[in-house]
């Protein structure tokens, strides 16, 4: 049995996105598979419901906007009668999911585990509701305290390690982080437990994101490179110009060097000729 939940403008004005989260938790534990749907042609007195059982046309069921008339279609149309217990947590889920004010969530989050007993014993007796809440709490702080809503998804995975929803929260939440491999691995996960219409949006981004950040560190690494190369090649350069400087230093003490030594010779051959032009002079006289 399959329920289409209607997302034009219309019914999606009047609530069926959340309608969308209240069914899929009301009917969690079934085989009944929840999904958004077009319109459904009956515009003006939504939110509207197809319910399909197989073998028979769709019933468009109108109008499905208070909790009541949630619970009567649970009822009547797909089987499933609400519990007490599990009835007064899925009205406060319902309130929840349509109040604007942060704080007021969170009080009645707090009303809805105490419903339960507290948080400890729901984890323990109510599994399924303690799940549901914890993700429904990590979506409500991921924008404002994602570390807070990464620890209650992660929670709610140890206590449903089946269900796709506490993925999708793990991954929303590292998104938010910066962890985008993280995120990414935990959107993989989603998917691969049913979850191909929230998870599949925070994957393609993630790998948006991946991509981004391998471009961006390819052109770190290859302006450090060519920094890197620019820097050998100036010290190459100067290591020549010096090298250089050197070889003509070098070469400028050799020529000083031969010229002092050549001087030198110039003098001492003037010496010597002096001294034997005194001496024959003084032979010549001596005869």
């Amino acid at each position: 049995r399959q329920v289409q939940i209607c997302t034009s403008t219309d019914c999606r004005s009047k609530g069926s996105q959340a309608l969308i989260k209240d069914l899929e938790d009301l009917c969690a534990e079934t085989s009944i598979d929840v999904v958004p749907s077009v319109c459904q042609n009956h515009c003006g007195k939504g939110p509207n419901v197809t319910i399909f059982t197989k073998g028979k046309a769709g019933k468009v069921n109108e109008g499905i906007g208070p909790f009541k008339a949630i619970e009567k279609l649970l009822k009547v149309e797909v089987g499933i009668e609400l519990k007490s217990l599990q009835k007064q947590v899925a009205e406060i889920k319902y309130e929840i999911r349509r109040s604007k004010d942060s704080g007021d969530k969170a009080a009645k989050l707090a009303k809805a585990f105490k419903v339960l007993g507290g948080e400890e014993r729901a984890v323990v007796q109510e599994p399924r509701q303690a799940f549901q809440l914890l993700v429904m709490r990590a979506r409500d702080v991921v924008g404002s305290n994602p570390n807070a809503a990464l620890k209650d998804a992660q929670q709610a995975t140890e206590i449903c390690p089946d269900a796709a929803q506490g993925f999708v929260m793990v991954a929303s939440a590292f998104e938010k982080l910066g962890k985008w491999e993280e995120s990414l691995k935990a959107a993989e996960q989603a998917i691969e437990k049913g979850d191909a219409r929230d998870a599949t949006g925070i994957l393609k981004r993630m790998k948006d994101k991946m991509k981004e950040q391998a471009a961006k560190q390819a052109a770190a690494e290859a302006e450090e490179k060519a920094k890197q190369k620019a820097f050998e090649d100036e010290e190459r350069r100067e290591e020549a110009e010096n090298k250089n400087k050197r070889g003509a230093a070098k070469k400028k003490l050799e020529v000083a060097a031969a010229k002092k030594l050549e001087a030198e010779a110039q003098k001492k051959a003037k010496e010597e000729a002096k001294k034997l032009a005194a001496e024959q002079e003084a032979q010549r006289k001596a005869e």
